[in-house]
């Protein structure tokens, strides 16, 4: 593998965007602000259309990292604070 092909396959972001740049669909996805501030009104935006959510750090593999089943606006910025290390 290439080193372009392992840094692509290792940031969800830039694979989310290749994917569906190709037409391949994704669930839908929100990338959170870098202003904690507004993770708050991103989250709970989201969890009105998803009653369960999933929580990922953008580079990582494995599961590493990753928050499942999340159905609160706590857990889910608590889950976020661990992504990032905030």
């Amino acid at each position: 593998m290439s080193l372009f092909a392992a840094k692509l396959a290792n940031s969800k972001i830039a694979s989310y965007f290749l994917l569906e740049q190709e037409g391949i669909k994704q669930p839908e996805t929100i990338w959170l602000d870098e202003d904690e501030g507004k993770w708050a009104k991103q989250i709970e935006d989201f969890l009105t259309r998803h009653p369960r959510i999933v929580i990922k750090p953008n580079y990582g593999a494995h599961g590493f990292g990753v928050k499942t089943n999340l159905s609160s606006l706590d857990e889910a910025i608590n889950a976020a604070h661990h992504c990032t290390d905030k």
